[in-house]
């Protein structure tokens, strides 16, 4: 199943994506222990232990957001 939704997060470029994902989970239904979660921008997945400013993310780009639902 697809969908499509918008979600605005405030993070510091200086924050790793990790740290990205929390916020994003705290705006959403899911728990993070029932869920993988991958972040695409510009082609690439997004790794946990890298920074925000690493992949030159900026104010109004766009994050693909890939979640798979685990038992």
């Amino acid at each position: 199943m697809y969908s499509t939704k918008t979600v605005v997060i405030k993070i510091n470029e200086a924050d790793k994506i990790y740290d990205l994902k929390q916020e994003y989970v705290k705006t959403s239904q899911y728990q993070m222990s029932k869920i993988r979660i991958r972040f695409f921008f510009g082609g690439s997945e997004l790794k946990d232990e890298n920074k925000i400013f690493k992949y030159m993310i900026k104010d109004g780009y766009t994050i693909q957001v890939n979640i798979i639902e685990i038992d």
